[in-house]
């Protein structure tokens, strides 16, 4: 072969190498990594970003979902703040906190924008205690107890640091941090007195509740009219369901009367309206895909754009990402009255 053969012969054996190396290159180049904060490894909130991550990834354009696991949705801002994650769990009440600087916010703001992007599932938090505590019948009855207000670092243990302060309990209510699935037996042994408690779309307890549910006798410790009203004037959601509907029995009340938070996938300008849109139409359009997994995703595939909109009304003044605000738009649901958060 001669010299000049064999160099051509070289150029076609090294084109035919990097012509699919191009191609994966520029196949990476196109696709964007989308770290996704969740709650802690083994809890709902984690197996429910796991959900949404595998959906989002089956049916948005080039996007690539992980699931980041946090000590839970406060945390969860808080890394997204930093940078750590692309998109964080968060509830509407949470954004709200971030947006004027209460609660976990209020020493430190978050350094990175977060916008309303996507609400997957409700939350009620009721608290309970064991049935045979006869000094405990009463929401002010917990004054000068101990509660497991849920771990620190999550959405339920701001809000109820928010109900306990509208009530005037704050500083008379002791939070005791336990391990969830230890609750039944440190409710026996009296290392806390009252526990606050979980059920998801008033349909289903998460699994903490569930144990906590079939190993002790319980009741529900329900929110006066009183108390539920100056909750509600101090803009917390409260809510009325069926115990047995979402127990298998009553615990003690006809009806449970406690406060409620939506949670949901958010990010900000760090991620671009052509993604987001995707994000959210996957899901939007594949809620039979998350109802398989858990029906907690019930009520967003059966409230459908209302779910969505409804909440954004909840929290008016929290932006929308440019993302969703396109997507509702498309949709014909849109309402001017909202914010478009910006790009930068």
């Amino acid at each position: 072969m001669r010299f000049k053969d064999y160099v051509l012969s070289l150029a076609l054996v090294a084109a035919l190498i990097m012509a699919p190396m191009a191609g994966t290159q520029a196949m990476a180049a196109d696709t964007t990594d989308w770290r996704m904060g969740s709650g802690k490894m083994g809890s709902f909130g984690y197996a429910t970003a796991a959900s949404v991550a595998k959906v989002a990834g089956k049916y948005s354009k080039n996007l690539r979902f992980s699931v980041s696991p946090t000590q839970g949705s406060t945390a969860s801002m808080k890394l997204f703040g930093k940078g750590d994650v692309d998109s964080c769990y968060a509830s509407n009440f949470q954004l709200w906190q971030a947006l004027h600087n209460e609660g976990p916010f209020a020493k430190k703001t978050l350094q990175r924008k977060v916008y309303q992007t996507i609400y997957t599932y409700t939350a009620e938090y009721s608290v309970m205690t064991l049935k045979k505590r006869d000094d405990i019948k009463t929401i002010s009855d917990l004054k000068g107890k101990k509660v497991f207000m849920y771990p620190a670092a999550t959405g339920p243990h701001d809000l109820y640091k928010k109900v306990f302060k509208i009530l005037g309990m704050v500083d008379q209510v002791k939070h005791v941090e336990i391990s969830l699935m230890q609750a039944p037996d440190l409710l026996k042994s009296g290392v806390v007195d009252a526990v606050v408690t979980c059920s998801v779309a008033q349909l289903t307890p998460n699994a903490y509740t569930e144990n906590l549910v079939t190993r002790s006798d319980l009741k529900i410790i329900n929110f006066n009219a009183e108390e539920e009203e100056k909750l509600k004037k101090g803009g917390v959601v409260m809510v009325n369901y069926d115990p047995k509907a979402v127990f298998g029995k009553k615990l003690g009340v006809d009806a449970v009367i406690c406060p409620s938070i939506v949670f949901g996938y958010q990010t900000g300008p760090n991620m671009s309206a052509d993604n987001v849109y995707n994000f959210v139409k996957s899901l939007m359009e594949h809620t039979g895909e998350l109802v398989k997994v858990s029906k907690g995703f019930k009520g967003m595939q059966k409230g459908g754009l209302e779910f969505q909109t409804a909440v954004i009304n909840s929290i008016p003044d929290v932006p929308v990402h440019a993302g969703l605000a396109r997507y509702l738009k498309e949709k014909g649901v849109w309402n001017d009255a909202w914010k478009v958060g910006a790009d930068k």
